[in-house]
């Protein structure tokens, strides 16, 4: 299976973001763009992905996230539109993280602590968080300078919330994309709050 580790948004962020994409969807600059664009269920900011493991590896994973998270609840806000990379071919559409930036920063830190007692190697490269709402198709990547003109006219109206869990998600590939599928969550805070709340669901 293949893995990773991120922090949601609530409803009420995601709607909004939704409702971001697709009125960049309908904007001439960016219709035709050959972007794929990320699905409302699919929306997620990335703290680290483990790429492809077993059930064992799997188990170990979310038995280090079962402990009481020292980070608590902070809120945090999507600003800025951008894209990855900055120079050259872009692959990425992303909104930057205003408020918030700094406690994903030290929850990743923290992450990354729990991963290495496991065994995984530190990540080396530094960490920007980003929620990334589309996707440049490969074929299609000599689009630099048309595409950084229509995303910089992105105006991001204000996202809020709070960001009190990450969670263990499975990406499952197909022919029409990826499907995320939670297998826990982790709530911050202290012992007492952080629980920790398995959802193994039904692989078959």
């Amino acid at each position: 299976m293949r893995i990773f580790i991120a922090v949601t948004l609530d409803g009420v962020a995601r709607a909004q973001v939704a409702a971001l994409v697709d009125e960049l969807r309908r904007q001439p600059a960016l219709a035709a763009q050959p972007v794929r664009w990320v699905p409302e269920a699919n929306l997620h900011l990335t703290l680290r992905f483990l790429g492809e493991v077993d059930e064992r590896r799997a188990a170990s994973v979310r038995k280090a996230l079962m402990s009481a998270w020292t980070r608590s609840a902070f809120k945090a806000s999507l600003g800025a539109a951008g894209l990855f990379p900055p120079r050259g071919a872009p692959r990425v559409i992303w909104l930057d993280v205003g408020d918030g930036a700094d406690g994903l920063r030290a929850l990743r830190q923290e992450l990354e602590g729990r991963l290495a007692a496991i065994g995984y190697a530190r990540e080396r490269k530094p960490f920007h968080p980003h929620l990334t709402i589309g996707r440049v198709r490969r074929e299609a990547r000599d689009v630099g300078r048309s595409l950084q003109r229509a995303v910089a006219g992105i105006n991001v109206p204000p996202i809020r919330w709070t960001i009190d869990h990450l969670v263990l998600m499975e990406s499952r590939l197909s022919s029409e994309g990826a499907a995320y599928h939670e297998l826990a969550s982790a709530t911050l805070g202290s012992a007492g709050s952080a629980r920790f709340a398995q959802r193994m669901l039904n692989r078959h």
